[in-house]
């Protein structure tokens, strides 16, 4: 294929990637944002930003929000195959 051929109005996004910030549903916090993950008590699960992309997507928005050092003395590191088992 070359550049050109494929109509760009024809071009549509099948999938994305998304960031999301998942808090459990009976959780009496204030927890609405990636921005009061700071202010919590309890651990928060991160990818291992070394290996999982959403572990270093993680630590990229928490270091634009100047929190990363609070936060990750906060973590809990996960594997892709780890997640869903706490």
């Amino acid at each position: 294929m070359k550049s050109g051929d494929i109509d760009q109005h024809f071009i549509k996004d099948a999938i994305h990637n998304e960031l999301v910030l998942i808090v459990p549903k009976d959780h009496s916090s204030s927890i609405k944002s990636f921005q009061d993950v700071e202010h919590i008590k309890g651990k928060v699960a991160l990818g291992t930003p070394e290996s999982v992309p959403a572990g270093t997507y993680g630590k990229e928005i928490f270091t634009k929000l100047n929190i990363w050092d609070q936060v990750k003395k906060k973590r809990i590191l996960c594997t892709a195959r780890m997640y869903g088992r706490f």
